[in-house]
C-alpha cells in the first residue's frame, strides 16, 4: 500500500508539469521577408481607421513548401495560440512585390480580420474582393489601379 502512495506522489509533479506544459503560449514570429506585408498592412488598416494589433493578436508567417504548387498561401486560427500564416515557396519566389502583397494581404483577411472566401464578381468577371479563392469564377484584377478599392474592401466588413 506504502508503494502505490509513494508511485503516485512520483507521477503527480510528471502531470502537473504535462498540464501545464499545455498553457505555454508560442512566441509568433514572422519570416523578415514576410514582414513588409505585415507592416503595409497595419499601415492600410490604419488609413482606414482600423486599428491592428498583432500583439494582441498574434500571428506567425512563414513562407513554407506546400504539396500543392497552385495554393498560394494559408492561414490556420487557433482559439488560444498563435495564428498560422503560412505561404508557399513555389509561388512566393515567382510574386513580384504587388502580387506577394496580395497573397499577405489574403491570408491576414482570414487570419486577423475573420473573412472567408467572397466569390461575387463585378459585371465585367472581376473579382469584387481580395478575398476570394482563387478557385471561383471571378478575374482577379489587383494592381495598381484597383489596389485601393480592394484594400478598402478588405477593411470595410
Amino acid at each position: 500500500m506504502k508503494s502505490i502512495a509513494i508511485r503516485r506522489l512520483c507521477v503527480l509533479p510528471l502531470v502537473i508539469l504535462l498540464i501545464n506544459s499545455c498553457d505555454i503560449e508560442r512566441d509568433a514570429t514572422i519570416d523578415p521577408e514576410l514582414q513588409p506585408y505585415f507592416d503595409r498592412f497595419v499601415f492600410e488598416a490604419d488609413l482606414r481607421g482600423i486599428h491592428v494589433d498583432f500583439d494582441a493578436d498574434p500571428i506567425s508567417g512563414d513562407i513554407i513548401s506546400f504539396d500543392e504548387d497552385n495554393v498560394a498561401g494559408s492561414c490556420t486560427r487557433r482559439a488560444s495560440d498563435v495564428d498560422d500564416l503560412r505561404v508557399n515557396t513555389f509561388i512566393w519566389n515567382q510574386a513580384n512585390d504587388m502580387e506577394r502583397e496580395y497573397i499577405i494581404f489574403h491570408e491576414l483577411g482570414h487570419c486577423y480580420l475573420d473573412r472567408e472566401h467572397l466569390e461575387a464578381r463585378h459585371p465585367n468577371g472581376t473579382c469584387l474582393s481580395i478575398m476570394a479563392s482563387g478557385t471561383g469564377s471571378c478575374r482577379q484584377d489587383y494592381n495598381d489601379e484597383t489596389r485601393s478599392t480592394y484594400i478598402d474592401e478588405l477593411f470595410s466588413r
